[in-house]
């Protein structure tokens, strides 16, 4: 996520300055990124988020929360999804911003558990008057959906490829498996029906794998 995901805001959107100041650090791992989309009334449908940025003179104060938020807990600077229109559709008025986890008013919720994906922290966050210069603000004002949706594709084909490898990965186990476990007087593996969903998910497999490739 730190680097496939979050960083190519920066580069796509950042000005010399912001990418001048996060990438850097970002390249040695010495800044940690994350984005924070995902809200407790407001998962995939990012039109539905509540966490506003308002203008007090030339800075931005945000308030709102977060959560499910992958390096959440170890994150350093926070793309931060935030409302900051009144406009008819909801996809006019989001905006994106440069958050530093050092910021008063930042806070970080409890670290939440998984069932796996161990190496990544997922977490809660929590912004109250977090203030932040016109500087923070990445891309244009308003445009954050679309920023958004052009960047949202890359993410999902990461997971699918992600998945799909670990579905090969753990077809072989399996198929290894039936192969020495005994039932019955004889191998799982010559159990026909044991063959037949086998073979239905290598099918399933083949096919994902085949669309993956595609994409």
């Amino acid at each position: 996520l730190h680097s496939t995901i979050v960083m190519p805001y920066l580069t796509h959107y950042g000005t010399k300055e912001q990418q001048e100041k996060y990438l850097p650090p970002m390249t040695s791992g010495a800044c940690i990124g994350s984005i924070g989309m995902t809200e407790p009334d407001a998962g995939s449908d990012l039109q539905g988020i509540r966490t506003n940025a308002k203008k007090d003179g030339t800075d931005w104060i945000i308030n709102g929360s977060k959560i499910y938020i992958t390096n959440g807990w170890l994150t350093d600077c926070c793309v931060v999804v935030a409302k900051t229109g009144d406009a008819k559709r909801a996809a006019h008025g989001v905006s994106l911003f440069l958050v530093d986890a050092d910021t008063p008013g930042f806070h970080k919720g409890r670290k939440l558990q998984k069932l796996g994906l161990k190496g990544q922290d997922t977490a809660e966050l929590f912004f109250e008057d977090v203030r932040v210069p016109a500087s923070a603000l990445l891309g244009r004002e308003n445009g954050g959906f679309y920023q958004l949706m052009e960047q949202l594709p890359q993410e999902r084909l990461l997971i699918a490829v992600h998945s799909i490898a670990i579905c090969e990965a753990m077809f072989e186990e399996t198929r290894e498996w039936v192969k020495q476990r005994k039932a019955f007087g004889r191998r799982v593996a010559d159990l026909q029906t044991v063959q037949h969903k086998l073979a239905e998910l290598k099918t399933s497999i083949a096919v994902c794998r085949a669309f993956v490739d595609q994409s």
